[in-house]
Order: structure tokens, then sequence, then C-alpha cells
């Protein structure tokens, strides 16, 4: 049997619409056949509605979720023509550098860790425009991709001369033990269950080979810095209009499923909840790593890019503004000053945006599954 425990920061003082929201979701978790993709635990804590999405987590090993699942189709569909990789593609020269950069840099800290150099066939799952391939390829290695956007695809191909294929990944057929080296890099909180990616790649992996995973970080406090709680506070808003202003700040403020936004992002992983996963599938995890966004090896940004996204955070600061004086004005008091000491907490504490994990697939697998 299902059940949900809805936080206390959503039951106290429910709206008629979040109530029968509830009731909804209640039975379609009872109904259904909904278990953790982590851990298949079966008990879920409801954290916040999201349109017709529920973001719950796992009452056992604390993975986040959101559910439904979307389909094939409705992914393909989100994923055409992504934006992202558009803007991306602006910044070519630049991007394409950092990325040759950062890979260079994973692969270094992975070299230390077996104690060997890496050679080989290369793998970026989710390689979108192929910096990283391109990157790949300056060090000697045969390099692969996969990806949903076919514009991505392209360009991975005609600039970088890898071998992308459009798909989902259970979609790309490789030979067990095939690749060397897989790079996958904020992507496992976009599929539509991990699990199974992750055996995937555990096959196509050769015994002793390295699967260097990074996603977005629920532990981390850089939403609490960087304002994303307004991009909550306007779902909030279409969600839940009943609720009062002040509660939407705080729940909004608090975010305790982190950056898992449906569509988009479905999953939300800590260290301890990404290492799980990865164990369960045969995985040893070697090193955890954190970084900020910005940080040159784990998530690099340029120039340009830093100024669009100084753009973002002046039109986000104005329709806060907008919105409410105070906080605008609490912003500039309180926010700012803190800003540099809660960045130097987040990387002390683990608490950085952005998860790495290097896992080694064993030399001898007998006796795995």
């Amino acid at each position: 049997m299902f059940y949900i425990m809805t936080t206390h920061k959503i039951s106290n003082s429910l709206s008629a619409r979040t109530i029968n929201f509830i009731t909804r979701c209640y039975k379609t978790f009872y109904e259904g056949t909904m278990s953790c993709d982590t851990c298949g635990n079966r008990r879920f804590t409801l954290l916040a509605p999201q349109g017709r999405y529920s973001i719950v987590r796992c009452a056992h090993c604390r993975t986040i979720t959101a559910f439904p699942v979307p389909t094939k189709e409705e992914l393909a569909r989100f994923y055409a023509q992504f934006a992202y990789n558009q803007s991306a593609r602006q910044f070519d020269r630049e991007k394409k550098d950092l990325a040759a950069y950062a890979i260079a840099a994973q692969l270094g800290v992975a070299e230390r860790i077996l104690g060997r150099k890496l050679s080989g066939r290369f793998l970026d799952v989710g390689c979108g425009n192929g910096f990283y391939l391109y990157g790949a390829k300056k060090l000697g290695f045969e390099c692969y991709g996969t990806d949903l956007d076919e514009a991505s695809v392209a360009y991975a191909r005609s600039n970088f001369g890898a071998e992308v294929k459009k798909g989902l990944l259970e979609e790309a057929h490789f030979a067990d033990g095939y690749f060397d080296c897989i790079h996958m890099r904020q992507v496992l909180e976009h599929v539509r269950f991990p699990r199974q990616d992750i055996r995937i790649l555990y096959q196509w992996l050769k015994p002793g080979g390295v699967l260097i995973v990074s996603v977005p970080n629920t532990k981390s406090i850089e939403p609490f810095i960087k304002l994303y709680f307004l991009d909550t506070f306007k779902k909030l808003n279409v969600d839940m209009p009943g609720m009062s202003f002040v509660r939407k700040v705080f729940l909004s403020l608090g975010r305790p499923w982190g950056f898992v936004d449906p569509p988009r992002h479905l999953h939300g992983f800590d260290r301890h909840t990404l290492g799980l996963l990865l164990e369960n599938e045969g995985f040893k995890v070697r090193k955890i790593a954190f970084g900020a966004t910005g940080n040159k090896v784990y998530y690099p940004i340029g120039a340009q890019e830093r100024s669009t996204m100084r753009e973002n955070d002046r039109q986000a600061l104005e329709r806060l503004r907008e919105r409410s004086k105070v906080l605008y004005a609490a912003f500039f008091i309180f926010f700012v000053p803190l800003q540099s000491l809660l960045r130097g907490y987040a990387h002390c504490a683990g608490k950085g945006a952005h998860l790495v994990v290097y896992a080694q697939k064993p030399e001898s697998t007998d006796g795995h599954r």
C-alpha cells in the first residue's frame, strides 16, 4: 500500500484546492505501482505540487522525484530544439575551450584515482552540442555521444567529427564492454528511469572503466543564494493560488526539493542517494566532488554566458521589486553580505550546487546480478 505524508509546511491551513489535490495524489499513488527508482521503497512524502506533477521524496533513501513520469513522446517534444543547447551554440569558441579544459581536468582526476592513463573509447551521454567530445578528442579518445536534440546532434557530428546517436539512451545500441570512459554531465536528473540508464552504462563500460556522473545537488544552498526561489514562487502562484503570500515565500526559500523542476529535472540526488544508486548497480564509488556554478572544472561558464546570467539576475530582481519592496530591500540588506560566506560554507560542507561522482566498474564482475 502506498501513502503520502504531507510536510508541515503544506499541511497547516490547507485551501480546498490543495486538499483536493492531495486527495487526488493519494488515490493515484495508492492505485498505481510507483516505487523509488533508487531503492524500491513505496513510501513517499509529498513536498509540493507543480502543475500536473507531484514532487515527492522517498521515505527510505530520500531520493526526490516527480510523478507521474513523462512519456517518451512528451520528453521528445520537450527537448526538440532544446533552448539551452541553442543558446550554448552562440558561445561556440568559448564554450568548447572551457569544456576541453574541464574534461581534461576531470579525466586527470580519474587517472589519479585509477593509477593509470586513460585512453580508448569515450562516451558522452546527453552530449548536447558536443563540446566535451571536442575536449576528449583533443586528448586522443575515440569519441561517441547520445542526445535527444536533433539540431545538437547534427552540430556535434559536423563540427567535431564524433559518432553521435539521436534518442534516449535505451534506444542507442553499443556492445557490452565497449567504452573505457563514460561521461554523464547534468543528465541523470532529466531521464525517466535513472536506474535503468545506470544499468545500461554499466553494461557498456569495460571492467575497470570509469563513469563520471554529475547532477544538481539537492542539499545545495545555491538555490537560496541565487534567488532560485523566484522561479518556484511563480509556480506556487499557479499551483496554490489560495496560499498566503508569506507562506509561499518561506516555502520557496526552503525549497526542499532542490532543483527538481518537471518536466525538465525529474529527479533530485544528494551524495548519499546518488552513491546508493550507483552501488546498487554494481559500481564502486571512488570519489565524490562538489562544484559551484562557474567552477572551471565542474560547471564552467564563459564571459559571454556570465553576462547573460547577470542580465537574467537583474530581471529577476526587477520582478522581486514589483512583487514586494520589502523583500527587494531585504535582498540587499541581508542576502548580498551573506553570499560570500554562504559560498564558502557550500564548498567546505559539501553543499555545492553540482555533485560529481567518479565510479568504477570492478575489474572482476563475477557474481554481479
